[in-house]
């Protein structure tokens, strides 16, 4: 057998690719993945009527969005089978059919990924624990292809809000501590999905927001 055999042999067959395809398997499966692009696809007609390639743009994302999401919910791993594929397509998508530019969404590629690896690395070192996974990380290189600069701002606020609220509610009904994890890609893709359909309102309205405050 040759080598390169060998390693693909070895890569498909190891146990991590079985259970990240174990997890897609289930999440095809659920009642909540039908739901949920019937949901998402009706809500991008309506925002993008008329805008057909920006549509089908957004249709790309979905596809990919929502088995990470249910994955990431039950599970807590965002599979490398659908990330790695989401960010080679936002490095495609991103500069052409959503207009962003290759340095707008390269670039927000690239500091998405960089900014989480540092967050989550400085988190290990100062706790001496992991509070965010690879998985995370490379979530948001694929959000910042998809998004570009401008959304990665909005992804971060809407996120973390959105965490906040969940372990908030979380700790209220059932009482849970910090000691217990939460998934934040569900979160992290929530605020990409805001950035994809309403990134020019957000920004009015933070601008508008800070304009009262100031």
């Amino acid at each position: 057998m040759q080598p390169v055999q060998e390693k693909w042999q070895v890569f498909w067959g190891s146990e991590a690719i079985q259970y990240e395809c174990a997890t897609l398997w289930e999440a095809s499966r659920s009642v909540w993945l039908p739901l949920l692009y019937m949901l998402l696809g009706l809500w991008a007609v309506v925002q993008f009527w008329g805008q057909w390639p920006v549509f089908w743009g957004v249709w790309a994302f979905i596809l990919l969005a929502v088995p990470l999401l249910l994955i990431d919910f039950k599970h807590f791993i965002l599979p490398d089978l659908l990330v790695f594929p989401g960010i080679v397509c936002g490095l495609i998508v991103g500069p052409t059919v959503m207009q962003l530019g290759v340095a707008n969404s390269w670039g927000a590629a690239a500091f998405g990924f960089g900014l989480f690896y540092l967050v989550r690395w400085g988190f290990a070192k100062a706790r001496g624990i992991e509070g965010m996974g690879y998985g995370d990380v490379k979530l948001m290189a694929m959000l910042g292809a998809w998004t570009g600069w401008l959304g990665l701002p909005l992804i971060f606020l809407v996120s973390s809000i959105l965490g906040l609220l969940a372990f908030g509610l979380r700790y209220v009904v059932r009482g849970d501590g910090g000691d217990v994890p939460l998934p934040f890609g569900p979160f992290l893709l929530a605020g990409a999905w805001l950035a994809l359909l309403y990134s020019d309102m957000l920004w009015r309205i933070l601008i508008e927001w800070r304009g009262v405050w100031s």
